[in-house]
């Protein structure tokens, strides 16, 4: 491999991520499906690299993910 394509493939975003914005706007969506034991990176492939790469979003989803197990309230 020459240098500037090492230096792509190790500092560059993948090609499949879908931003910030976009991983966002159906992150109920990946999670509901994720608890439900679908394959979320095949479904949802550029939400699953940009929560690969961005640790923000990627703690916004285990956020979401951790409250959506929780049991509903029984009060």
């Amino acid at each position: 491999m020459r240098n500037r394509e090492l230096i792509v493939s190790m500092l560059g975003t993948d090609a499949r991520d879908a931003g910030c914005a976009a991983g966002m706007d159906v992150l109920d969506v990946y999670v509901e499906a994720e608890l439900d034991g679908r394959l979320v990176a095949e479904l949802f492939p550029d939400i699953a690299a940009h929560l690969a790469a961005c640790p923000d979003c990627e703690q916004d989803h285990e956020g979401l993910l951790e409250l959506a197990r929780r049991p509903p309230d029984t009060a």
